[in-house]
């Protein structure tokens, strides 16, 4: 895990390790950055959450070269999760309320993508709320595989990946919530 690759780096038993930045910042006292990845950027990179429905589901990897990615805050097709979803699709704003109803399948705090990214949007439109702030949250150890799957099974309303992941989670929507793509 990126929590071990950290620990491991900060006692000096490796010399090297691929940390997310989240990860970084806890343990950047006792590491140094060597090198930086890019990844090639998203045909849809829209900061407007309506913009990745309908025809934008087709995202595709085809962009430029980029230094980041984003997380995107996903509904399922749970009734509230729809409902939810065609709030944003009108172009209402969600409130804390509306969130705070929803059942959230969210990843390890350490998690850029799946924790910390979403939390720090929170934050920013929710009068500093997180996460940790949120009535339903089902932590998922086992990766985002298994959230894409309680997303498609319906047990959660809300889940929280880098905005590509329907792209590399698309087998999890028929395997059953006990087993992982």
């Amino acid at each position: 895990s990126y929590d071990a690759t950290g620990e491991a780096m900060a006692a000096g038993s490796i010399d090297l390790g691929w940390l997310p930045g989240g990860t970084y910042a806890l343990y950047s006292d006792d590491v140094d950055v060597i090198l930086t990845a890019t990844r090639n950027g998203l045909s849809n990179d829209s900061t407007n959450p309506a913009d990745w429905n309908g025809e934008a589901n087709a995202t595709k990897k085809d962009g430029p070269q980029v230094t980041y990615y984003r997380s995107l805050i996903y509904a399922t097709p749970s009734a509230y999760g729809q409902e939810l979803a065609a709030k944003v699709n009108a172009g209402e704003k969600l409130t804390w309320e509306d969130l705070d109803k929803a059942t959230w399948a969210v990843q390890k705090t350490s998690s850029s993508a799946g924790y910390i990214y979403p939390s720090m949007w929170l934050m920013a439109n929710y009068d500093g709320k997180k996460i940790s702030d949120l009535s339903n949250v089902m932590p998922i150890d086992s990766g985002y595989g298994t959230a894409f799957s309680y997303a498609a099974a319906e047990s959660v309303d809300i889940i929280v990946c880098y905005a590509d992941g329907r792209n590399d989670y698309e087998a999890s929507w028929t395997l059953p919530t006990d087993q992982q793509d």
